[in-house]
């Protein structure tokens, strides 16, 4: 289960256990992230994905019935333009963390990710309810925020985990895939990017899109 933490400084580990003793060298940023629902024993790091979070409210009415509300949760991923449905609200913590640890969206239009979400939730409503009209729309509630994924050594390889969903990869299978990937594009990022070092520590050179190229892969 999750642990809560807030307004708490992340930095990457050098050592397990040990935090990095020059904060100097850290560009700190304030972001809002997915409160984690899953986390493992012990991790060393992590990385942050970009999502927007919609609650979409659904009013139908009905011939001869009484009219009815759906409520739609749903967060969208700001680099494939994908969405996944959620059970709730979901919780948001605040977090200072080093900005290399997070990935950038690529998909920033609110109109476009508004009108996908409400899309969305119209398709997801038709499949629970016949209804002459279509259903009056309403967006209670977004925001963008951050999904963790984190980062940590299981039986001594290192492991990648969902921390919304729990599901967990070992890294260096989804490294090979990625390498297959880019041989096929042509795309040398893998050989010129080191992700992270024997220590699980990023490499924070550039932009970690490799690292976007992992949780892809996967489609995590």
């Amino acid at each position: 289960m999750a642990t809560k933490i807030k307004n708490f400084l992340h930095v990457p580990t050098f050592e397990m256990g040990k935090t990095l003793k020059n904060l100097s060298t850290f560009a700190l940023m304030k972001v809002q992230v997915m409160k984690p629902r899953f986390k493992p024993d012990n991790h060393n790091s992590f990385i942050l994905y970009p999502i927007t979070y919609f609650y979409i409210r659904l009013h139908y009415k009905r011939l001869g019935m009484k009219d009815k509300i759906f409520n739609y949760f749903g967060y969208i991923d700001l680099l494939r333009m994908s969405i996944e449905r959620g059970d709730g609200i979901i919780g948001i913590e605040e977090w200072d963390v080093d900005e290399k640890s997070v990935i950038e969206p690529i998909i920033t239009d609110y109109e476009k990710l508004k009108k996908f979400a409400m899309k969305k939730a119209v398709e997801w409503g038709a499949l629970r309810i016949v209804s002459w009209w279509h259903p009056l729309v309403e967006v209670v509630d977004d925001f963008r925020a951050y999904k963790i994924f984190w980062i940590y050594k299981k039986n001594d390889k290192p492991f990648i985990m969902d921390s919304f969903n729990g599901h967990e990869f070992p890294l260096e299978e989804l490294m090979k895939h990625i390498k297959q990937k880019n041989e096929k594009l042509g795309d040398k990022c893998v050989e010129n990017y080191m992700l992270w070092d024997n220590n699980l520590n990023p490499c924070y050179s550039t932009q970690p899109h490799c690292i976007t190229h992992a949780l892809m892969v996967h489609g995590i």
